[in-house]
């Protein structure tokens, strides 16, 4: 047994190949209701759409994330980004007076100073919450995804247009969740398990998560009975508002998101 779930009647175990108890057998045990083959988790296409109305929402209702926290359930989220390092771009702000641009030794800027990532949970390698400072990302996606919810732009703008590089939400914290893709859904369940273990204390509203079920796999789950798709109930029913990817590729979108 490999991981003990807190909110499902149910349980995490590798077993060798040609064990002597398939899938059939193991089901006849006292006790087993269901045997799932979890499989293996991956990124969903990432492309965001480029018209929704945000910046209506910004101007006409005055919405922009500020005071709201976003869990980033993925393959993690690169704390040194320039777009999601900090709150407001502005490398200074917790500080008295800028560094003299001409002095050879400034003092360094802290790393604490106005950060977006509050906090770190790796669900994958350690199993373990570290120091939001040290946030990082296992691949590419997960930062991609921080910045079309959360990011800040980095001071960057369109040259065509002049319109800054920012998220949907620019004034909200990020919260880290590395869980994919150097495990199985089990890490992804994982993730979703800390972030309804700690919603009161970092405060979490959101939990958004782009990630879907290789396709090679020999099963689909679309009956919202899967162990996968079970666990992101509990977040939804733990108060949290959860968005998971449908999928934008092959025949059309599958679990956990397919779900109603």
């Amino acid at each position: 047994m490999t991981f003990r779930f807190t909110y499902l009647d149910t349980v995490s175990a590798t077993a060798p190949f040609d064990t002597l108890l398939g899938p059939e057998g193991i089901r006849t045990l006292p006790g087993v209701v269901m045997v799932e083959d979890l499989g293996l988790a991956e990124p969903n296409m990432h492309e965001a759409v480029p018209t929704m109305g945000v910046d209506q929402v910004w101007t006409e209702l005055g919405l922009d994330g500020t005071g709201s926290v976003i869990a980033i359930l993925d393959t993690g989220v690169r704390g040194d980004h320039e777009g999601l390092n900090d709150m407001d771009d502005d490398p200074f702000t917790c500080l008295d007076d800028p560094p003299d641009p001409l002095d050879p030794n400034p003092d360094p800027i802290p790393a604490d100073c106005d950060p977006k990532i509050i906090a770190f949970f790796d669900a994958v390698f350690t199993d373990e919450e570290h120091d939001a400072s040290e946030s990082y990302d296992s691949g590419t996606h997960g930062s991609h995804v921080a910045g079309i919810a959360a990011g800040s732009g980095g001071g960057q703008t369109d040259p065509a247009t002049g319109l800054r590089y920012v998220g949907a939400a620019p004034g909200a914290f990020l919260i880290n969740i590395l869980a994919c893709c150097d495990g199985d859904i089990e890490d992804v369940m994982q993730g979703a398990q800390w972030a309804i273990d700690n919603k009161d204390e970092h405060g979490i509203d959101i939990v958004t998560s782009s990630l879907g079920e290789q396709q090679f796999e020999v099963h689909f789950d679309n009956d919202g009975n899967s162990a996968w798709s079970r666990q992101m109930d509990m977040v939804v029913e733990a108060g949290i508002i959860t968005t998971l990817s449908a999928g934008n590729e092959i025949g059309g979108p599958h679990s956990p998101a397919v779900i109603p």
